[in-house]
């Protein structure tokens, strides 16, 4: 691998715990798990991110040649390589099948928007666009920072007093769901448009991601509690455990309007890295994944 000086042993670890680790992706509909399977892929290769109001679904996953992202219509799998050959994901979708991702051009990597068979590369260096709605308001995060993508025009999401923000996901009335740090750790967050409510699962204060939110505000993540990933769903001020048998470490990632909801799970518990470390690792092992399928498709 060509990237050994670029990343550290610590990252390099850690990311091979998660990749051994990491099982299967699901959605989960009126009580009913349904495992992601894609034709040829190992299940515990396949990464779902986002699903609309139709029930389609994005995600990514991994395979010799490296990271692909996909759109899985009820079953029928439409591969998403990006605007160039050095591996991609795909992490939102609207209700009209517009995606956003990210893709590498070989690096670093870029946000795009994926309309019409057309690919638009968002000139965000270093970022991933996580998050787009039907008014095609799109929002990401890199390494400078979380944005607001609208009419060609860039926008800063930031948490006050926050020392990172993670912008993942915008619903139709322009409420953004994402996470941010401080010094007591990770916090999920919507922002309202007129202010920030802050998520922090009860017994998972400090470790706490939000993902999807949906056009009712209600928003899908997962914090560390007792040493265990548990998924939620957060709707007026209540939480929801997400649980279904055989299943421990549950992360949610999109939910739609009705409810149905995407993500991983591991099949027992495992360790989980330091709550301070979780958000501001999560887009670094995507950029190292990325990474290492370049250094496998480069001649």
């Amino acid at each position: 691998m060509n990237v050994r000086p670029l990343i550290s042993l610590v990252a390099l670890g850690l990311l091979s715990s998660l990749q051994q680790a990491r099982a299967d992706s699901f959605l989960y509909a009126n009580g009913v798990v349904t495992t992601i399977q894609i034709p040829g892929v190992p299940s515990s290769q396949v990464y779902a991110n986002g699903i609309n109001n139709q029930g389609d679904i994005v995600g990514y996953f991994d395979d010799s040649r490296g990271a692909h992202g996909f759109l899985d219509d009820h079953g029928t799998f439409t591969t998403l390589n990006g605007p160039s050959q050095y591996g991609a994901g795909a992490l939102g979708i609207d209700d009209n099948r517009n995606i956003v991702g990210w893709f590498f051009n070989p690096t670093p990597s870029y946000p795009y928007l994926y309309a019409n068979g057309v690919y638009t590369i968002l000139n965000q260096p270093l970022a991933q666009a996580s998050g787009i709605n039907n008014s095609d308001q799109i929002v990401g995060s890199g390494v400078s920072g979380s944005f607001l993508y609208v009419n060609g025009q860039y926008q800063t999401v930031t948490v006050p007093g926050a020392s990172s923000t993670t912008a993942q996901s915008i619903n139709n009335s322009g409420q953004i769901a994402g996470s941010f740090s401080d010094r007591a750790g990770t916090h999920g967050f919507i922002n309202t448009g007129t202010n920030f409510v802050v998520l922090d699962l009860p017994g998972g204060a400090g470790t706490t991601s939000a993902f999807g939110i949906n056009d009712a505000g209600q928003t899908v993540g997962w914090a560390v509690v007792n040493n265990v990933v548990e998924g939620f769903e957060y709707s007026a001020g209540a939480y929801t455990e997400i649980a279904f048998p055989g299943a421990m470490n549950i992360e949610p990632t999109g939910i739609n309007n009705s409810g149905e909801v995407v993500g991983t799970y591991f099949p027992v518990a495992v360790a989980v890295p330091e709550p301070s470390s979780l958000l501001s690792l999560a887009l670094g092992l995507i950029l190292i994944g990325g990474l290492v399928a370049v250094s496998k498709s480069a001649p």
